[in-house]
């Protein structure tokens, strides 16, 4: 299994001690714990490294300290991940005592209580035979869970999307524009741009404890009691929020599906009786600034979801035209940026959503507001992920190679001189780069393909700002070298920059759009007129 050697191994209690932990004995051993203690220290688990070595070291002396023997554990195995954690938060909320959700626990104890608990709960998450075929489904749901996405690029994208360019008529036909903003404002009682203040706000407090856990953790029902409007941040906290009896409840219905955290997406903050709150995960939390915004707006007009999911492509096709024509006209090198234009018959086809050109070379961008479906997590089935692969990797590259086709059949102009065709997918989500996976994307592209293409890649839509911002470098090489060298490697083009020492970097336009962005949240909430817009 060749596709194994850039991945970590998962360490389980029965790995660890030659026996599996039984379910009585769990639930009597967590059933004893300060509940309350031990939910504040898990709530802080996933801002920390994934498998930090000062966590890792402790716990082994723990479990030395109280003559317990293990079996040799690797380097590459690592003690939690991510689905891990909130595979604990599940256990933790179904059979944990709500009478002890006031008691507290040491640091220390807390923590190395808590590896404990997710080594055992390990062995109860995968119920099916594992097999090659199994794995690879496996790997590519783990790849997908533990991507990591950058806040800023995040807060910026969701900002300039949906409030920007959104409200940008001349950017759309009559016909399909819709006024999301407005209806945002009739829907939920808040603009955007507010949800986006208080949200952002919220997990900028949490992160000045990033570094360590702090008993300090859990916020207070008064934390936005110093806003201009503190009815509605509550109400939006409100909204992300869910009680210990809501959340034990469904805890428990779905205990047996380690891959189903809707509840946690969609209310990724626990409420206490007390008036205190915690996140059930700051990474859940951040995902309501973009990735779940999306589903947030769609649920404006039931009537015209179709139309919104339509107005959300050309949203996107915008946001990616901007920034690819802010990068190229930045670079030392060049570059022709070519946005999307009709041709054929009464101009009724469309061209790529962005073509680049340099000298002979051509890169053909295809922009698709698409994200891997709630199913290809938490279903029974793999066939939700060979429908993701095929809809977000193999169909937008087989539509970019026969619109060239197209356009170079009629002699287009814009294909006079190309020798070299680059065809790139962008996607809203991200798709894993899983070498059995890449076979099959490669096989089916190759039995479609007429005219030569150099190469196909499929990128999320952070992958393509730092494309953008490589091609923006003034010492930088000519894209296509690097998107040769990128093939080559067969892996995601994020961890083909941090593994070539290409330092990814934030585009100029997305750090000068946050700085703004920045005063315009901090004027929503507090009103403060002393900075300049």
């Amino acid at each position: 299994m060749d596709f194994l050697k850039n991945v970590g191994v998962y360490a389980t209690y029965n790995e660890l001690f030659g026996n599996k932990y039984s379910k009585d004995k769990l639930v009597n051993l967590i059933s004893g714990l300060p509940l309350g203690g031990v939910l504040m220290i898990l709530s802080q688990f996933n801002s920390l490294p994934m498998n930090d070595s000062k966590l890792r070291s402790q716990f082994f002396d723990f479990l030395k300290e109280n003559g317990v023997d293990i079996r040799p554990i690797e380097k590459r195995m690592v003690l939690y991940s991510k689905q891990g954690l909130l595979v604990v938060w599940k256990w933790l909320l179904s059979y944990g005592d709500p009478e002890k959700i006031k008691e507290d626990i040491l640091i220390d104890s807390g923590t190395n209580m808590l590896l404990y608990i997710n080594l055992i709960v390990s062995d109860y998450s995968y119920n099916e035979e594992l097999t090659k075929e199994t794995l690879k489904y496996d790997i590519f749901r783990n790849a997908l869970f533990n991507t990591n996405n950058d806040v800023v690029s995040s807060l910026v994208r969701a900002s300039v999307m949906y409030d920007e360019i959104a409200k940008q008529k001349t950017f759309f036909e009559s016909r399909e524009y819709i006024d999301i903003n407005e209806l945002f404002i009739e829907k939920y009682g808040y603009s955007i741009k507010e949800y986006l203040a208080v949200i952002f706000s919220l997990f900028s407090a949490y992160l000045k404890n990033k570094s360590v856990i702090s008993p300090e953790w859990n916020r207070h029902h008064d934390f936005f009691s110093g806003v201009r409007n503190p009815e509605i941040a509550n109400n939006i906290i409100g909204e992300l929020s869910m009680s210990l009896s809501e959340a034990s409840e469904w805890a428990r219905t779905t205990l047996d599906k380690p891959w189903d955290f809707t509840k946690f997406r969609q209310k990724p903050i626990l409420k206490f009786d007390d008036g205190k709150f915690c996140t059930i995960s700051l990474t859940l939390l951040f995902e309501q600034v973009f990735s779940e915004l999306y589903f947030k707006i769609r649920q404006i007009h039931s009537n015209q979801s179709t139309q919104i999911i339509s107005f959300f492509g050309r949203i996107f096709e915008k946001y990616i035209e901007i920034i690819a024509e802010n990068a190229t006209s930045i670079s030392r090198l060049p570059y022709e940026f070519i946005p999307e234009f009709s041709y054929g018959a009464k101009r009724s086809k469309k061209s790529p959503d962005v073509l680049i050109k340099l000298g002979n070379k051509l890169l053909a961008v295809e922009a698709k507001v698409y994200r891997v479906k709630m199913d290809s997590f938490i279903g029974n089935t793999h066939a939700t992920i060979d429908s993701d692969i095929n809809r977000m990797a193999i169909s937008p590259i087989i539509q970019l190679h026969n619109r060239l086709k197209e356009l170079k059949d009629i002699k287009h102009p814009i294909m006079d001189e190309i020798e070299e065709i680059h065809l790139m997918s962008v996607t809203l989500g991200n798709l894993p780069t899983i070498p059995p996976f890449e076979k099959v994307i490669e096989s089916k592209l190759s039995e479609n393909f007429e005219i030569p293409i150099k190469g196909h890649y499929h990128l999320d839509v952070e992958e393509f700002e730092m494309m953008c911002e490589l091609l923006s470098r003034k010492n930088s090489s000519p894209i296509f070298k690097y998107l040769d060298n990128h093939s080559k490697m067969k892996t995601s083009f994020k961890n083909y920059m941090f593994q070539s020492h290409l330092h990814p970097r934030r585009l100029k336009y997305i750090d000068e759009k946050f700085e703004k962005q920045t005063n315009e949240m901090i004027r929503v909430l507090f009103d403060n007129d002393v900075l300049e817009p």
